[in-house]
């Protein structure tokens, strides 16, 4: 079961991806979607988000946020949507489920503030 305090930091992190999309795009849509150009085709975007996602069910969270810091590329926006999408992922995780992956509801925040950084968008 998810606490309110669970629910109110999914919604932030959410808010925050979506708030940066808008700034940025200037449009609603909030994280990265494969089109089908690249279904077809997978390129290097593609293969990012399917790694992350395929690390992130074999329980290996600390080595796909490795792996995204060591491919980030902060002058593509999609990258920025990626890496928001992966953060959000992680805060669907219950806490007992973080532990057992050696990772915690802190590390979320920071890795997603280390983003917003990355691509200076700072909201403070």
């Amino acid at each position: 079961m998810i606490s309110k305090k669970e629910d109110w930091l999914m919604w932030q992190i959410s808010a925050i991806a979506r708030g940066a999309v808008k700034f940025v795009y200037e449009r609603e849509e909030p994280l990265y979607q494969i089109s089908e150009s690249e279904e077809q085709t997978p390129g290097d975007l593609h293969l990012l988000k399917t790694k992350l996602m395929e690390l992130l069910e074999d329980s290996k969270i600390n080595e796909a946020e490795n792996l995204l810091f060591e491919v980030i590329d902060t002058k593509n926006m999609n990258h920025f949507l990626i890496a928001s999408d992966f953060y959000y992922e992680l805060s669907r995780y219950d806490d007992d489920y973080l532990e057992q992956c050696n990772f915690s509801r802190t590390e979320i925040d920071e890795g997603l503030l280390g983003i917003q950084n990355l691509f200076g968008l700072n909201t403070i």
